[in-house]
């Protein structure tokens, strides 16, 4: 199988080999599907639904991606409510570290792609936040690390999963919603990102740095 070649006809992204130390996992583990292709029919059917969500999104949503331009740890779940002061302090290094780590990843992809950000080709979409510059729109790196460690963090509080997932989600999804990502970028983050977690959740190096009830 070659490393960053996509032959699927559907996005995927698969583990390739197991690691014996969590830190050495990188792009090259990992496989994925080529973004649609510049102005074809596809890129311009997403075009569509990211000018309805431009129609439909409000200043909430606006607001909160505005306060999370940096994809990290802290800046997606610290004020979350999803977790207790206790147990978000037992939790954060292992998580920002699982963050740095997908964020790395995602980036190898977004150097490989070079895909123009969707407001950059079609100029009625117009992002309500300072889009990002430079053409690394594939895959969403937010979308990668808030998936990443939603997936993580639902294996250690399983009485949450669901809830932690759902919001794992949205963040990825409201890249689309504030324009600067299309909707295949944020599906391929979220699928390297579930994928990150289960390779890192399989290695027992970076498990033991996990809090255990």
């Amino acid at each position: 199988m070659k490393r960053l070649t996509l032959t699927a006809s559907l996005i995927l992204i698969l583990p390739l080999t197991s690691q014996a130390d969590w830190t050495q996992i990188s792009a090259r583990d990992f496989t994925m599907q080529d973004p649609p292709i510049s102005e074809s029919s596809v890129e311009k059917a997403e075009v569509d639904v990211m000018f309805d969500l431009q129609n439909r999104r409000t200043e909430a949503e606006c607001a909160m991606a505005e306060k999370q331009q940096s994809p990290t740890f802290d800046a997606f779940y610290k004020k979350s409510g999803l977790f207790t002061a206790e147990e978000y302090a037992k939790i954060q290094r292992p998580l920002m570290q699982a963050s740095s780590l997908a964020s790395k990843i995602s980036e190898s992809f977004k150097d490989h792609y070079h895909r123009p950000r969707p407001y950059s080709d079609y100029s009625r979409l117009r992002p309500c936040i300072p889009p990002p510059g430079g053409s690394k729109s594939y895959p969403s790196m937010h979308a990668a690390v808030s998936m990443t460690d939603a997936c993580i963090m639902a294996a250690i509080f399983p009485d949450r999963a669901q809830q932690i997932l759902t919001y794992g989600d949205r963040l990825g999804t409201l890249r689309t919603v504030v324009g600067v990502h299309y909707p295949s970028d944020v599906t391929a983050g979220k699928i390297l990102g579930e994928q990150i977690c289960k390779a890192l959740l399989a290695d027992p190096s970076y498990t033991k740095l996990l809090p255990h009830n």
